[in-house]
């Protein structure tokens, strides 16, 4: 069902609650009448809400607070709230693409890191850290002599879970590596 809302002068939005408010002594009282809780009522009053739901003006309109003449003065605009979200959350998908996009661009290529006879895994990591911060996943880490240690929480279903890995700040490029590798 598509619920739309309507986003009023604040002003009139106010005055509106605060007229509920004193007519039935009370949010806690004209929750009862308007079939919403008595926090919405001081949210809307207070304009922490910034647009009220069309079921609830007519309700208001229905008790005799305010009448369409006076609503149709102080409408600012009209919008059905699940096209908004939807809206919203794919402008925030569109946002979170473009800076992972922009983050990836900023990581070393693997010639950027190779100097000698040692890749710098430190040098990839300070501009990888970034990518690991974005989300939900936030890291600490500390720099040692020949080691980074990285400290994580991650979402695991339930609940965040603690993880420490430790990386080396260099890798030989040596007989060991070769071995490794097969080369």
């Amino acid at each position: 069902m598509k619920e739309i809302m309507i986003k009023l002068n604040p002003k009139f939005q106010k005055d509106i609650f605060q007229i509920i408010t004193s007519k039935y002594k009370g949010s806690i009282k004209a929750s009862k009448f308007l079939n919403i809780p008595a926090v919405s009522i001081r949210g809307y009053k207070n304009l922490y809400f910034n647009s009220v739901p069309r079921k609830l003006i007519n309700k208001i309109i229905q008790l005799r607070i305010i009448n369409n003449k006076e609503l149709q003065k102080n409408i600012l605009s009209v919008y059905n709230k699940e096209e908004l979200i939807t809206k919203n959350l794919n402008l925030g998908r569109e946002k979170r693409k473009q800076n992972l996009k922009q983050l990836k661009k900023e990581i070393p290529k693997i010639h950027e890191i190779i100097g000698g006879d040692k890749i710098s895994i430190l040098k990839w990591f300070l501009k990888y850290k970034e990518l690991l911060n974005s989300g939900f996943r936030k890291i600490k880490f500390k720099i040692e002599k020949d080691f980074i240690r990285i400290n994580y929480s991650n979402f695991n279903r339930t609940s965040y879970k603690k993880f420490e890995v430790t990386i080396p700040r260099e890798i030989l490029l040596d007989e060991d590596f070769s071995y490794f590798f097969d080369l």
